[in-house]
């Protein structure tokens, strides 16, 4: 486990989050004199961001930045919507509080049952112990 490869992450994370929402701060403000519009896409946008940032915390434990590159790309879906409820869970008072908890629970679960990338021609072979 190198925590060089964790600090990476986070910075990539940090710089993602404060760069996709600034582009998306226009939409955001016509999105209020929808109805609803707003939250949906607070939601996707951060959701999309959590469940990528919460995922790379586990995988790079066991894999190799690559390989957890292709598992996230074969499996964004699930990680997308496992990142919604994260965010969700983390606009609720009291319960917003140990988030962060539930959501690394929640990913290391959801982790273990992702199926695993095929590259084109061969399959994918995860390391022993990567699941």
């Amino acid at each position: 486990m190198n925590p060089r490869r964790f600090a990476d992450a986070a910075i990539a994370f940090l710089l993602a989050v404060v760069v996709i929402n600034l582009l998306m701060l226009p939409f955001y403000i016509v999105a209020i004199f929808v109805a609803g519009l707003g939250a949906v896409l607070f939601y996707a946008v951060n959701g999309w961001l959590t469940g990528r940032v919460y995922y790379e915390q586990v995988a790079l434990r066991r894999l190799k930045p690559a390989e957890v590159k292709a598992w996230r790309r074969a499996n964004s879906g699930v990680l997308w919507l496992t990142g919604i409820v994260i965010v969700f869970l983390g606009t609720l008072p009291i319960l917003n509080l140990i988030v962060p908890v539930l959501g690394v629970a929640a990913m290391v679960h959801v982790a273990q049952t992702l199926k695993p990338p095929v590259a084109p021609g061969r399959p994918f072979n995860p390391p022993t112990g990567a699941r």
